[in-house]
């Protein structure tokens, strides 16, 4: 297990409670972020794109389930 020190931002604004927090990620975890850091990205910049890519496609994944076509009434 790997360990990451973290600080909710949005904007200028912080939004973490108490500071900065500790998140830790498994081996396999870890070896994601080396690859999505391996073009010169920074963690932090990788670990933000990735919490949006997993919302946008846990969103899509939740469209299919519900029959739904975005945008269609």
């Amino acid at each position: 297990m790997a360990f990451m020190n973290i600080r909710v931002q949005i904007g200028s604004r912080v939004v973490s409670s108490g500071g900065p927090g500790t998140v830790r990620i498994s081996d396999e975890a870890e070896r994601a972020l080396q690859e999505l850091t391996a073009d010169g990205t920074s963690r932090s910049d990788a670990v933000q794109q990735a919490l949006l890519d997993a919302v946008a496609l846990r969103q899509g994944r939740a469209l299919g389930e519900s029959g739904s076509t975005p945008g269609w009434s």
